[in-house]
């Protein structure tokens, strides 16, 4: 009985680090939809919706920021950036093009309006596993 419940667990925590790098590869998929996009030639309305981006309660997000970048280009604050805070936040050095969407109306709107804007400025990311996991509000850092 002894050996099996050594074997047992072992075999649990072979698993965990299984779990974390699925963890963070669920994180970093939802960051590229949530946050990456090379060309926007619609507006936010549209993105946003066949991308099916919402808050953690299902409404409309209040705020969503695109950065106008393949992922490849973002990565690299992971491991260049700026650590800032006490985690795993980072800025980048250089600037980035970004679009921010902000909702019109109520987070109960269906569809979701946004009024969208262009900007160049520096981003902060989370990171986790070297790779871009969430997108930080820049103005607040």
């Amino acid at each position: 009985l002894e050996i099996q419940s050594s074997l047992f667990f072992l075999a649990l925590l072979s698993a965990i680090p299984l779990c974390q790098s699925v963890d963070y590869d669920y994180r970093f998929e939802k960051f590229k939809n949530q946050h990456i996009i090379t060309d926007m030639d619609g507006g936010c309305d549209d993105i946003i919706e066949s991308r099916n981006i919402l808050d953690t309660n299902f409404k409309c997000k209040a705020k969503n920021t695109f950065i106008l970048h393949p992922v490849e280009n973002v990565t690299p604050v992971c491991q260049n950036g700026t650590p800032i805070g006490n985690g795993n936040l980072k800025k980048s050095k250089g600037t980035f093009d970004i679009v921010v969407c902000e909702l019109k109306g109520n987070i109960n709107d269906k569809p979701c309006r946004y009024n969208s804007s262009k900007k160049r400025e520096h981003i902060v990311i989370a990171c986790d596993g070297g790779k871009p996991v969430h997108f930080e509000d820049p103005t607040q850092w």
